[in-house]
């Protein structure tokens, strides 16, 4: 199982921990998180920063089932209902993004992504970091049926290295 200290090795922004924390501590041992028993309204501050996409009821594209409002805010557009692969139009494609969430829900293990991007499309053109965890859920039986998954857009000096990454443990 993942530990916060695996993650605490790829990321220090404060939000994304503490959602790495409220999920780790919401879930069985060895089991994955279990997005419909997660009671979001005890962590008000990240709920904006939130997304959920519905791994069973997508068929060729990752469909998104929640989204918060920074995110909408984000793409300047809801997004719930929508695949952001169809959204995401920059200088980059969502190809790396949309391949490491695959392999999330594949290998059942979280997945991180840093990295610089150029959104432009018919409704914004901005150009920030973004920065992504997200978690497979499964409701019991071991099948990956959602993922819930926290993202933040921000300007920084730097745009340092680029991280898409499955999380595995590496601490002890």
């Amino acid at each position: 199982m993942v530990k916060i200290e695996d993650i605490i090795h790829l990321s220090s922004h404060r939000k994304l921990l503490e959602f790495a924390k409220f999920i780790l501590s919401n879930s069985e041992r060895n089991k994955l998180p279990d997005y419909p028993s997660l009671n979001l309204m005890t962590i008000p501050s990240l709920v904006p920063h939130i997304f959920v996409l519905d791994v069973l009821n997508s068929k060729d594209k990752l469909q998104v089932k929640y989204c918060g409002t920074v995110i909408d805010s984000f793409y300047g557009i809801n997004m719930t209902g929508k695949c952001i692969y169809d959204y995401y139009k920059g200088e980059e494609t969502f190809d790396d993004v949309e391949n490491i969430f695959r392999q999330c829900i594949q290998a059942k293990l979280p997945s991180y992504t840093r990295r610089g991007i150029h959104l432009e499309n018919e409704r914004v053109n901005k150009f920030k970091i973004a920065e992504t965890i997200m978690f497979p859920c499964s409701s019991g039986d071991g099948t990956v049926n959602y993922t819930i998954g926290f993202s933040d857009y921000y300007q920084v000096s730097d745009l340092g290295e680029q991280y898409i990454t499955l999380i595995k443990p590496v601490t002890p």
